[in-house]
């Protein structure tokens, strides 16, 4: 086995590496390779490399020995995942280099069956909306991934709420795609974490395709496929969990921060740091505007064009006021030690 190339072909080596995001890579034949994620599940990829060195890859299946599911994905065995890289490889080489441009498939109606299901009322909820003009983009997600046959397949005249439920629970417990991290309760989890983040976006993944699928429903109630809307009119969107909150720093670490930035932006971000300023306010700030005994800064808004005041903190007027003293105010760049020489006026400043 050459360098870079991994024998994944054998279930014995495939079980000894180790986890991580990038795949394990088997050069079959020219330009052509299947790669093996051992993620939460473990994924069977596919790539075509053109000559010119651009590539495309694509997920094929889930390995048939993986500790993990994956939606939408099938369970092949290396073989069968072999014979559907080469098939798609071939796909690939025939879409030719300007594969990025050609639109993505049209949706499958679904199989006619005796009783109407969810599935067939979000299909024809998505054909009102083409009709209409309206965008049937955003919801072709809801519809190829999450209607799967535990309610996709469901009679309306059997959906229950506790069957929504179910299923609005179960997308926002699944990691994201992208993703190899386990969700624990939300009560375990820090409030401005990754995780947190993680889960709050998942949360509001489901209420959107909740929201997609009451909508598709109701568009059946109201052409009288169905004779009660009892089913989901109780089901709501999970709680909201606000904004991410991103982690809040310790003056002794946003001091390590600044000391090891270069000089040239050093007391640039220090006066943001200290006043809470945008950077083109702190750009345009002359002596005269630094009020040393009042302990306040005057900028220009950049945005309204107006001044306002900033309060400062004792380290923050100390700051300012060193490296105002001293400093001449007829120009508007030269007072202040980060104006920028380009943009001076060389007119005195009332």
């Amino acid at each position: 086995m050459r360098e870079g190339q991994f024998d994944i072909a054998d279930r014995a080596v495939r079980r000894k590496l180790a986890a991580r995001t990038d795949p394990y890579w088997l050069t079959f034949a020219r330009h052509r390779s299947i790669g093996f994620a051992k993620r939460r599940a473990w994924t069977w990829h596919a790539r075509f490399q053109w000559p010119d060195g651009a590539r495309r890859r694509k997920i094929i299946g889930v390995a048939a020995d993986s500790p993990h599911d994956r939606s939408g994905l099938e369970r092949l065995t290396f073989d069968q995942a072999m014979g559907r890289v080469k098939l798609w490889c071939a796909e690939a080489r025939v879409a030719g280099r300007d594969w990025q441009r050609h639109r993505p498939p049209r949706l499958a109606p679904p199989e006619a069956s005796g009783a109407y299901t969810v599935r067939h009322a979000f299909w024809d909820w998505l054909e009102w909306r083409r009709r209409a003009g309206l965008p049937v983009h955003p919801y072709r997600t809801t519809y190829r991934r999450y209607l799967g046959p535990e309610i996709g397949s469901l009679p309306l005249a059997q959906l229950e709420q506790r069957d929504i439920v179910r299923w609005r629970d179960r997308i926002a417990a699944t990691p994201a795609w992208d993703s190899a991290v386990r969700f624990p309760h939300i009560s375990e989890v820090e409030t401005g974490s990754a995780l947190f983040e993680a889960i709050r976006r998942r949360r509001k993944t489901a209420d959107n395709h909740l929201v997609a699928l009451k909508n598709a429903l109701d568009h059946a109630h109201l052409h009288g496929l169905i004779d009660s809307s009892i089913g989901w009119r109780g089901v709501r969107l999970l709680p909201n969990l606000g904004r991410y909150r991103p982690p809040v720093f310790e003056p002794e670490e946003v001091e390590m921060l600044i000391g090891a930035l270069d000089p040239s932006v050093r007391h640039l971000v220090e006066a943001v740091w200290h006043s809470g300023a945008r950077i083109g306010e702190i750009a345009g700030l002359t002596a005269e505007r630094v009020l040393a005994d009042h302990r306040k800064i005057v900028v220009i808004d950049t945005k309204r064009r107006t001044a306002r005041g900033v309060a400062l903190t004792r380290r923050g007027t100390t700051f300012f006021a060193g490296h105002a003293e001293g400093k001449a105010t007829a120009s508007r760049c030269s007072a202040i030690p980060w104006g920028r020489p380009g943009r001076c006026s060389g007119r005195a400043t009332s």
